[in-house]
């Protein structure tokens, strides 16, 4: 994933494990939940800070095929982000998410 806005600029990666609930065939869809864990690296370039962040959490939901190519997924998730500035400023919050819409590449 990469981001900008403005002077801010970044990119991140995660993981993620589901558990899949009643799922009579391997077609990862319906009820799940699992862990995820995810390192993102932001820099803004007006201070010229970088800004390295760790993220552990969980979430449950539901995934849906729209067609052979998109996923829609309703979910919630939980988790801790902690990590830190080039000026060694700690930072550390809670986060919470609920959605997102999917591409399946075959």
């Amino acid at each position: 994933m990469y981001y900008s806005k403005s002077n801010i600029k970044g990119f991140g990666i995660g993981l993620e494990e589901r558990f899949y609930f009643k799922s009579s065939d391997s077609s990862l869809r319906g009820f799940y939940a699992g862990p995820s864990i995810g390192y993102i690296q932001l820099k803004e370039n007006y201070y010229d800070e970088i800004y390295d962040v760790f993220s552990i959490g969980g979430e449950f939901g539901h995934q849906w095929f729209m067609s052979k190519h998109f996923t829609a997924d309703l979910f919630s998730g939980l988790g801790f982000l902690v990590g830190s500035e080039t000026n060694t400023e700690k930072l550390s919050f809670w986060y919470w998410s609920f959605f997102r819409v999917c591409l399946v590449v075959d």
